[in-house]
């Protein structure tokens, strides 16, 4: 697979250098500073300054936002899909819950009605490498998610609103990519009578008589 020559982060450094003196040259103009005039030059100089400092900070959140996608993509890019190595199902999960794999596909299946199920499983330091193979860890997101719990045992609308806070700040990071939010209809005779779905387990089959 071909490389790329440049990243991100160099596209945008170059974009906003470009912006940056193209920015400044049309405020002079507008402005109608005067170079030859000693005050006129240091209101060039604090315009210059302003408009510094905006990129700088401009270029340090869009690095923080991108490193995680920078990663992603120099991972991808490892991997030589023209000589795919196959895997028996034993090594693949071994490997899974090593950490061994560059990208791994894997499932989950909530075992209990509530958001923590995926994240406390998947998403926090104490998780370990299986179910959690990416190895994510970060302590903040782990005292939001206890909070979270916490929260839940009482007021249910702000916990979702801080689960919505947790699951936002986790794809920012993107230690996982989900992909597909599976279903499981349930098919029944019109005979079937007081017929009950639980969130976890499924349909209720002692609930269930026929007519």
């Amino acid at each position: 697979m071909t490389r790329r020559d440049d990243s991100l982060i160099g596209q945008i450094v170059a974009a906003n250098v470009v912006l940056f003196a193209l920015t400044l040259l049309a405020a002079s103009i507008a402005a109608g500073l005067d170079l030859g005039s000693s005050s006129k030059r240091w209101d060039f100089l604090i315009l210059a300054l302003a408009i510094v400092l905006t990129l700088c900070t401009n270029l340090w959140m869009l690095q923080r936002r991108f490193r995680p996608l920078e990663s992603l993509i120099d991972q991808i890019e490892a991997i030589d899909p023209a000589e795919p190595t196959p895997l028996d199902q034993e090594t693949y999960f071994d490997q899974l819950s090593d950490g061994a794999c560059v990208m791994c596909r894997a499932g989950w299946y909530a075992d209990y009605p509530s958001p923590g199920g995926f994240f406390d499983a998947w998403l926090t330091c104490d998780a370990g490498n299986d179910p959690n193979a990416g190895g994510f860890c970060d302590p903040a997101i782990d005292r939001l998610i206890r909070r979270a719990h916490e929260v839940q045992i009482r007021d249910e609308e702000a916990a979702n609103a801080l689960w919505s806070k947790i699951d936002r700040r986790i794809i920012d990071q993107a230690p996982i990519v989900p992909i597909s939010n599976a279903r499981n209809p349930s098919f029944v005779s019109k005979r079937v009578r007081n017929f009950q779905f639980h969130p976890v387990w499924g349909p209720l089959l002692d609930q269930i008589w026929v007519r």
